[in-house]
Parts: C-alpha cells; sequence; structure tokens
C-alpha cells in the first residue's frame, strides 16, 4: 500500500510513500507488511515490532495533552477574497468556467505542540465512514473516494453539492430535501460525473451510473 499526496496543480510536485512496516487491520484480522532494501538504514524487521505494538498495543501513556488555546486567522484578506468571488463569478457568466471549487486558507495558531496521533484517532471517532489519512505532517479525513482498483474492477464514489447539518432530525431531512432539489446543486454534481465518465470510458467495458445522485450524511454537513 502506498500513500500519496498528489496536487491539483499538475506542475507541483507529487508524492508517494512506500511504507516500510505497515500495520494493517480489516475488523476482524490484523497483519503486518515489511519492505526490505532502501537506503535509509532502517531496519524493516525491528520498524515492524515497532509499528505493530504502537497499532495493537498502544501505552498508556497518551503522551502530551492538546493545547488548550487557538488563535484562527484567515490568509486572505476578506476584501481581497470578495474580489476574487466576484471575478470567478463573472468568468463563469462569460462563459471561462463551468464550475469553480475555491478555497480559503485557515492558519491556525495553537499555544503548544499538536498531537497528530490523538488528532488521526479523534477524527477517525467523529468521521467513521471517511477515509483518514496522514503523509508526512499533511493529516485529514476525506469521505471522497477518488478511485479504487480491485482485480479488473474500478470504482469512483464523487462528492459535489454540499448543505451543513442543523443536528435536528426535521431540519435536517428539510435540508437534504433542498439539496437534491437545487438545481445549482445538481448541475455542479453533474460536472463531476460527465467528467469521471469521459475519463473511465475508455479504459472500462462497461460502467454503471446511477440515474440520480444519492446523499451521503456526515457529522457536519451532507453531500451529493
Amino acid at each position: 500500500m502506498a500513500l500519496g499526496a498528489l496536487p491539483f496543480d499538475r506542475d507541483a510536485p507529487a508524492e508517494l510513500v512506500l511504507p516500510r512496516a505497515l500495520v494493517t487491520w480489516d475488523g476482524q484480522r490484523a497483519w503486518l507488511t515489511t519492505v526490505e532494501g532502501g537506503d535509509d538504514g532502517s531496519d524493516a524487521e525491528q520498524l515492524g515490532s515497532e509499528a505493530a505494538s504502537a497499532a495493537l498495543d498502544p501505552p498508556a501513556d497518551r503522551g502530551p495533552r492538546a493545547p488548550d488555546g487557538f488563535d484562527l486567522r484567515s490568509a486572505r484578506p476578506h476584501d481581497e477574497w470578495c474580489r476574487v468571488v466576484a471575478d470567478t463569478v463573472e468568468r463563469i457568466r462569460g462563459g471561462a468556467f463551468g464550475k469553480v471549487v475555491l478555497a480559503r486558507r485557515v492558519d491556525v495558531v495553537a499555544n503548544g505542540p499538536l498531537p497528530t496521533g490523538q488528532i488521526l484517532e479523534r477524527l477517525a471517532a467523529l468521521y467513521p465512514a471517511c477515509m483518514v489519512f496522514r503523509v508526512g505532517g499533511f493529516l485529514g479525513a476525506s469521505p471522497e473516494l477518488l478511485v479504487r482498483r480491485r482485480g479488473d474492477t474500478v470504482a469512483s464514489h464523487p462528492l459535489a453539492g454540499t448543505v451543513a447539518r442543523s443536528g435536528d432530525a426535521a431540519a435536517d431531512r428539510s435540508l437534504v430535501e433542498g439539496l437534491l432539489a437545487s438545481a445549482k446543486d445538481r448541475a455542479e454534481h453533474a460536472f463531476v460525473i460527465d467528467d469521471l465518465r469521459a475519463r473511465l470510458q475508455p479504459w472500462c467495458a462497461e460502467l454503471r451510473v446511477p440515474e440520480r445522485p444519492s446523499v451521503l450524511e456526515l457529522r457536519n454537513v451532507s453531500h451529493l
């Protein structure tokens, strides 16, 4: 199993990591995979033993406490962000784009070190339907499966169209119904599905694409 970080910018460098020692758990069994070789001087057998001990018999000491103070700052001024949004809308209306996903970075400064192991455990507990990952210092939980291949079968589980969850069951049902009925969100979802269909078609003998999207409900949001 390799862990990859692939940027959207195809001119930016990508990273693919093949772990020297990997502990895998499928809910019933656990097994250890080690990779020999390499020039880093590490002992795969020793790494495997340490990885298995840490994964299957975690120490009682949870390590340093998580920080209890945070400072959040937008990396882009609000006025500049609003100009980016307005410019993007105009370019969509002018036909330059069909769909754009804008992202705004938020910098978080904590009053102590961030314990990545505890963060991963919390993400796994809070978002059991997501894929929790860490590649170097890059970690997160994603509900979106870009592509999976098992034998001669490939699958993708794209997401497009999102609505927040309120915590109230009746209100959430209404929000989901609105998401399914939204022409804007359905159009955004169709962009993704049509692109995936076009990219997979040359490589597949058969494609099965649902006629309409379903809803994936997470702790904080619902996706098409």
